[in-house]
């Protein structure tokens, strides 16, 4: 769309320029040149500017995307994403260059010599109030892509700003988070458990930790451990979709402050195997309840891994803990937790995450934490290593892309149309002079000759409005997916955007007239 826009307005552009060309035109066509030659000229000049702005554009684009990529975490934007222009891509935008260069130089080439030859020679300077028509055309649907842009921004700017609003569900400030790899190090599963145990052991210890606890998935990382649940609540049945599973430790929830709803959270029992004395248990969240248990006590109720006929639920719900995020900000989907079992074989460590909420700064904890993986294994891979308040920002990489990429296209959406709408009203103002002169001189008073400019531009503006609304209800439907909290067909959004576009538009065609409201009569006919 911004591509089309930009089309529009060079082809504006040419229009003018084929305008005050019109007498040199007529008199090439007075000399012998076909209408034919006068308008492959014409397509040659467009074109050769459309390959040359092509040109630059390739030139810039690895330093445009390797800006893009930088808003992405460095680790998705290594596997996933590269600056360099691949041959598809490069003939591309050959292709587009070319078509642009001759889509924008159509319509003056088939303007030219049109107008009647004595006609043209006669007058000092062409009227081409058919060029001035056609351009008021392409002003109204640079509006109207105009507005679909801005409303597109304003409904990702309010998309992110939802979702930061919202957040995952628990206090993200002063807790860290990072995950370690012992079997990258050669570990055993028997000696990873004990490493695992002897780490957490000494950051619960330290000074300037308030709490810790580990999680078997990172959560707000974009992965996630499914799997469809049988449930025995007197009648058996199993869940429609699959479920969001974690293995943790107990004080998990404390750690992140989210709140235990009712029964209780897993203590250091649950983690035995049930050889030791152990039991099977749970803790499911709200979301769970509601959508399974139709707001029922879930408690004492049994779940099992699996759905298939031979299933036995035995695993008792022991407690409902509040929703949080898990694979990201934006989700809302059924959680059921368990305890990582301290079993020797290391079934549930296949490495650690560890989030810790700490005393004091972020900075100084990563020292001591630093240390005390030192101090453990100086060669233990470290996955990562964060705030959670950086992790939740990771997790809205793709809503901020959005949100700057559309406000960005937005934005020279409405540079674009505005001077578009400049260059129009100006032209009109030109082609208008003697008229304006005379009505001033017969007492029409400034106010009416600035309306009588300002009208013109209103009625585009109003057109371009009429042309794009029923496009967003029709293009709403394509971007309803990414937005969060806020409808494709929002009367608010729409309003303001709508705001927007009328002030600046009305702001550009004002300059035109009140230039117009000082044309001196006088002068105005003597040129004539």
């Amino acid at each position: 769309m911004l591509l089309g826009l930009a089309c529009l307005n060079v082809a504006g552009l040419f229009l003018a320029r084929g305008s005050a060309r019109d007498r040199e035109i007529s008199t090439r066509l007075a000399l012998g040149a076909s209408r034919g030659r006068i308008g492959r000229q014409l397509l040659a000049d467009s074109v050769l500017i459309a390959l040359v702005g092509g040109l630059l554009g390739v030139v810039f684009a690895p330093l445009a995307m390797r800006a893009l990529i930088a808003f992405l975490p460095r680790d998705a934007a290594a596997n996933a994403l590269q600056s360099a222009i691949d041959t598809r891509l490069l003939l591309f935008a050959f292709l587009v260059s070319v078509a642009a260069g001759v889509l924008t130089g159509l319509a003056p080439a088939l303007q030219a010599g049109r107008r009647s030859l004595i006609s043209s020679l006669r007058e000092r300077v062409g009227t081409a109030f058919g060029s001035l028509r056609l351009r008021r055309a392409i002003v109204t649907a640079q509006m109207a892509f105009t507005l679909i842009l801005v409303i597109g921004a304003a409904l990702f700017v309010r998309t992110l700003t939802a979702l930061i609003a919202k957040g995952p569900g628990f206090d993200t400030s002063s807790l860290i988070s990072f995950g370690i790899d012992p079997f990258r190090d050669g570990c055993s599963p028997s000696e990873a458990t004990r490493l695992i145990r002897r780490i957490h052991d000494e950051i619960r210890a330290s000074r300037s930790t308030q709490a810790s606890a580990i999680a078997r998935i990172q959560i707000l990382a974009g992965g996630s451990w499914n799997n469809f649940l049988t449930i025995h609540t007197g009648q058996r049945i199993t869940t429609d979709r699959e479920v969001h599973l974690n293995a943790v430790s107990p004080e998990f929830f404390a750690t992140l402050g989210t709140r235990i709803v009712a029964g209780r959270d897993f203590d250091e029992r649950d983690t035995l195997p049930v050889s030791k004395g152990g039991r099977p248990v749970a803790i499911v969240d709200e979301a769970f309840v509601k959508r399974y248990f139709g707001g029922r006590n879930p408690l004492g109720s049994r779940i099992a891994h699996g759905s298939g006929p031979d299933t036995r639920p035995d695993i008792e719900v022991i407690g409902v803990v509040a929703n949080i995020s898990y694979r990201g900000v934006r989700e809302e989907w059924e959680q059921a937790y368990f305890p990582i079992v301290n079993a020797e074989g290391g079934n549930f460590y296949e490495g650690g995450n560890f989030y810790v909420r700490v005393q004091g700064t972020p900075e100084a904890a990563f020292q001591s934490i630093r240390k005390i993986l030192r101090n453990a294994d100086p060669t233990l891979p470290v996955t990562y290593f964060r705030t959670l308040d950086e992790q939740v920002s990771r997790s809205l990489n793709t809503e901020r892309m959005l949100a700057a990429l559309s406000g960005s296209f937005g934005t020279l959406a409405l540079l674009l149309s505005l001077v578009g709408l400049y260059g129009v009203m100006s032209f009109a103002v030109t082609q208008r002079t003697r008229e304006i002169g005379i009505r001033v001189a017969l007492g029409a008073t400034r106010f009416a000759t600035v309306w009588l400019v300002l009208r013109d531009a209103l009625m585009m503006i109003t057109a371009g409005i009429a042309i794009a609304l029923p496009c967003i209800w029709a293009l709403g439907r394509l971007v309803e997916s990414q937005l969060y909290d806020v409808k494709p067909t929002d009367p608010a959004t729409i309003a303001t955007a709508t705001l927007i576009l009328c002030s600046t538009a009305l702001g550009a065609a004002l300059i035109p007239a009140r230039r117009a409201s000082a044309v001196n009569p006088t002068e105005a006919l003597r040129f004539e």
